[in-house]
C-alpha cells in the first residue's frame, strides 16, 4: 500500500525551507534597510519590525506605511512564502488599496526564529495584533484593522477575524479544513488508484476548530476569492468556506473560471472590484 503524508504537500510545516534566505538576511542585512520604494511608490515608507513572543521566539518583518492610510492591513503569508519573496505584491496592495500594511514570516521561515508549527500560526496572528498592530494602528492615527489571507494564511486570518475586533475578512484561494483538503487529495489519484493510496498526518490536523469552524463566528465585511481551476486547493475548499460565512455583516464570493491557486488577479476585474468594495464596506461607521 502506498502511503503519502500530508507534510510532503505542505512542506513549510515540516521541513527548513527558508533558511537559506534567513542567513542572507541576518548575516548581509539586506532584510532590508529602512527606506522608500520607488519601483512602486516613492510614498510608501518601509519599515522593518520585530516582534518577541513569549516563548523567545523572534518574528520579523515590514510595516509598509502609505501618505495617507485608510487602514491597516494585516497579510498572512501562503505555506513556505517569506515576505521579502512576496515583496513586489505586498507593496502593490499597499499602493493600489491606499493602505497600510502589517505582514511577519511565520516562526521558522525567512526571517523569523524558531520552528514551524501548524498551532502557532493562529496564536501568534493574535499576538501580532494585540502587541504590534493594534498599537501601530493607533499612532496612525486610529486606523481600523483589516486581514487578509492567502491560501494557508487563510487560517490565521479567519481565527484573528474570529477572535479579535478587526474591520474586515479577506480570503484568498483559503481552505475550509484539512480533513477536506484530505479528501481532495485522494480524488485527485487515478480512479484505478484510489482504493490503495492512504493520506496520513499528525492529529493536530485533526484538532477542532477548523477555519470552516471559526468562519461562521465572524460578523464583518467577509471577501472571499478563489480560482475554479486551483488543484492545490480546490474550489470546492472555498465553496465550503463561503457556505459557512453566514454571520458575516456583508459577503461576496468570486469564483473565477480558469485561475489557479497561484498569480492571482488581485488588481483588475472582479478580484479587484470585490476588494474595492469589501474594504469599502469594512471602513463604513
Amino acid at each position: 500500500m502506498q502511503r503519502r503524508h500530508l507534510l510532503l504537500v505542505l512542506p513549510a510545516l515540516a521541513t527548513s525551507s527558508g533558511c537559506a534566505l534567513k542567513e542572507i538576511h541576518l548575516q548581509e542585512k539586506n532584510f532590508l534597510p529602512d527606506a522608500p520604494t520607488p519601483w512602486i511608490s516613492e510614498q510608501i515608507q518601509r519599515r522593518n519590525v520585530e516582534l518577541a513572543v513569549e516563548d523567545g521566539v523572534l518574528l520579523r518583518g515590514w510595516h509598509l506605511q502609505h501618505p495617507q492610510p485608510r487602514a491597516l492591513l494585516m497579510y498572512f503569508l501562503g505555506n513556505g512564502d517569506n515576505v521579502l519573496a512576496y515583496s513586489g505584491q505586498i507593496h502593490e496592495i499597499a499602493h493600489h488599496f491606499q493602505v497600510d500594511v502589517l505582514v511577519l514570516d511565520y516562526r521558522g521561515s525567512g526571517a523569523s526564529t524558531g520552528s514551524k508549527g501548524l498551532l502557532n500560526l493562529r496564536s501568534d496572528a493574535l499576538r501580532i495584533h494585540d502587541a504590534l498592530a493594534r498599537p501601530l494602528a493607533d499612532r496612525r492615527g486610529g486606523l481600523r484593522i483589516v486581514c487578509w489571507g492567502y491560501s494557508m494564511g487563510s487560517m490565521p486570518a479567519i481565527h484573528l477575524a474570529a477572535h479579535r475586533p478587526v474591520a474586515g475578512l479577506a480570503v484568498l484561494a483559503g481552505f475550509s479544513d484539512f480533513p477536506d483538503v484530505r479528501d481532495s487529495l485522494v480524488q485527485k489519484a487515478p480512479w484505478y488508484a484510489r482504493g490503495f493510496v492512504k493520506f496520513s498526518w499528525e492529529p493536530v490536523f485533526e484538532q477542532r476548530p477548523q477555519p470552516v469552524d471559526e468562519i461562521a463566528q465572524v460578523r464583518v465585511p467577509t471577501f472571499l476569492f478563489h480560482g475554479e481551476a486551483d488543484t492545490l486547493l480546490p474550489v470546492n475548499l472555498g465553496d465550503r468556506l463561503n457556505a459557512a460565512a453566514g454571520r458575516a455583516t456583508w459577503k461576496r464570493y468570486v469564483r473565477a473560471p480558469k485561475v489557479g491557486h497561484t498569480r492571482l488577479p488581485l488588481f483588475k476585474g472582479e478580484a479587484r472590484e470585490g476588494l474595492d468594495a469589501w474594504l469599502a464596506e469594512s471602513l463604513k461607521g
